[in-house]
């Protein structure tokens, strides 16, 4: 009797240990941004750029651009929300600056927009990379996450 209420204990405790272990699991949702340009020339900016994500509903997101280039310098994005995934809003939008490092290492200019920030949108769109000074900065690849 005794080996089977521990046997007993250890199992509701292995049960309850791998619920828990469960309920920290959380879906990851990465999408790549296109329409986006390769480089970007010196002091050059990429304007009304077209490259969609879709959000899912009551969340936040999170953007990442990760970036290179042959001399220092200010890049810059702007994501720009809308209801429809066709008409951009003109009131709201989010530039997401960071300095790029150089020709050797990968720079990632990260941002996050919380969930309040984008009720009522079910899209947003990369409107604009901007290189702001010296070198050309290439263009790693923009992420959206949820």
């Amino acid at each position: 009797m005794k080996n089977k209420i521990s046997i007993l204990l250890a199992s509701l405790s292995l049960c309850a240990f791998a619920l828990r272990a469960r309920a920290q699991l959380t879906s990851l949702n990465l999408t790549l941004a296109t329409n986006l340009p390769t480089v970007v020339t010196t002091g050059a900016s990429s304007n009304s750029l077209t490259s969609w994500l879709q959000l899912q509903q009551d969340k936040g997101a999170a953007f990442d651009l990760a970036v290179w280039g042959t001399g220092a310098s200010n890049v810059a994005y702007q994501v720009t929300p809308s209801v429809d995934g066709t008409n951009k809003s003109t009131s709201t939008n989010w530039w997401f600056i960071g300095a790029n490092a150089g020709p050797t290492t990968t720079n990632h200019i990260t941002g996050n927009l919380t969930r309040d920030a984008l009720a009522g949108y079910k899209y947003v769109s990369v409107t604009a990379l901007t290189n702001q000074n010296a070198g050309t900065v290439t263009n790693g690849g923009l992420y959206k996450s949820q």
